[in-house]
């Protein structure tokens, strides 16, 4: 086996796996040979590694990796207990948080493959996005864009914003990361196409949000590090102002956010009462619940929902104090490396740490009004491009070479 290994070279079967995994990642909610695809990249990453770097911000990472990992594992063996040991839903939501989401990102702290080959998961996220993109636009096609939200496809419209929402901001990264034409093309086709589906099919106003947040973001670090001229600086800006007018003409639903009798009348606003009387009643704040411990039982007046619609609310009830704890500390400790990276290298060769970024913004905001660590590609991607971010081969190979 080691005779065969030599002679095909490591990094083709890391790049292949890694590639596939990532095109199913972005066509499917779901894939039944998603975990041995994570567990033959790893086992490829190790073999051509050797042994694992460690350094002072890995040590940190990979402890906070484990301790969430503990956490959400006894969290869920309550609920398990509770339910007599049945596997339910629960499990798959659980398998895509620690054993693809973290999984995901310890493969990109270790990822050894060089950065002129990977960065160009970004354009191949762009196009591998066809497929879903030709099935919504089919869905507005037949029943009228901008007059009913898409059903029928990876379980909700709010989901299927999320994802083209993600591959918004991919595509956002391939124009304005990229030098390349043919990469700045595809950015412009597929960004355009999804954006505009989101607006019109998905109408998610949170994925919206996140999108329009994230790119005020890479306007203030591409205004930074570029320190852009003041014509350059007022054009983005009327751009932008342009962007925001069409997205409240075309999107109702975006638009209701602006008025507090809509806010206040908003289903999430009634969940927010429901969370007050949990946590005025809740006995285990410290430890919590168990994981998604109202799974499809979370009464809020006029009917049931399976979460929380908030990351941090669902955190808090459901993993306690300590849950929510290392949950943020791991989180905003990722985003403290993603900005020391951006802050000690050029806008040119900061691909990844700026995706990382816009990303981690999107799913914070959503996370404000939805449940993005129950949202498997979304969330299992960012961790992906976190850990590519921030990766010792991906800063070294940085140093190293002239990105173009």
């Amino acid at each position: 086996m080691a005779k065969i290994l030599k002679k095909i070279k490591v990094e083709y079967i890391q790049i292949l796996f890694l590639f596939i995994l990532i095109y199913e990642m972005i066509i499917k909610r779901t894939f039944k040979y998603d975990n041995i695809l994570i567990i033959s990249i790893i086992g490829a990453t190790l073999y051509r590694n050797k042994k694992i770097y460690f350094d002072r911000d890995s040590k940190k990472l990979y402890t906070l990796i484990v301790i969430n990992t503990v956490v959400f594992l006894l969290s869920y063996y309550k609920v398990l207990k509770l339910n007599n040991f049945i596997l339910d839903e629960r499990f798959d939501m659980l398998n895509s948080i620690v054993f693809k989401g973290f999984l995901l990102f310890l493969i990109g702290l270790n990822l050894n493959i060089g950065y002129e080959k990977t960065r160009y998961i970004v354009p191949f996220v762009c196009v591998a996005s066809i497929s879903p993109l030709i099935k919504i636009t089919n869905f507005g096609l037949k029943y009228g864009f901008f007059r009913h939200r898409i059903s029928g496809m990876w379980g909700n419209p709010n989901y299927v914003g999320f994802v083209l929402g993600l591959i918004t901001i991919f595509c956002v990264i391939a124009i304005v990361c990229f030098q390349e034409r043919l990469a700045k093309i595809i950015g412009v086709i597929f960004g355009s196409w999804s954006f505009f589906l989101l607006l019109a099919v998905s109408q998610s106003r949170n994925a919206i949000l996140s999108v329009l947040v994230s790119l005020v973001v890479l306007f203030s670090v591409y205004s930074l590090k570029l320190k852009i001229n003041k014509k350059k600086f007022f054009l983005i800006v009327f751009l932008f102002s342009g962007l925001i007018a069409i997205v409240l003409k075309l999107n109702q639903r975006f638009k209701s956010l602006f008025f507090i009798d809509d806010l206040l009348k908003d289903g999430r606003t009634q969940i927010l009462k429901t969370t007050l009387e949990i946590l005025k009643d809740n006995d285990s704040m410290l430890l919590g619940k168990g994981f998604s411990f109202y799974f499809n039982n979370l009464s809020i007046g006029h009917g049931k929902l399976s979460a929380f619609h908030n990351d941090y609310i669902e955190l808090l009830i459901n993993q306690g104090i300590i849950g929510i704890f290392f949950y943020l500390l791991l989180s905003f400790y990722i985003l403290y490396l993603i900005i020391k990276n951006i802050k000690y290298n050029t806008f040119e060769s900061n691909t990844f740490s700026i995706l990382a970024l816009l990303l981690w913004i999107y799913i914070f905001i959503l996370g404000q009004f939805d449940n993005v660590i129950y949202s498997n590609r979304v969330f299992e991607m960012a961790y992906l491009i976190f850990g590519l971010s921030i990766g010792e081969n991906y800063k070294n190979d940085k140093k190293d070479k002239k990105i173009p």
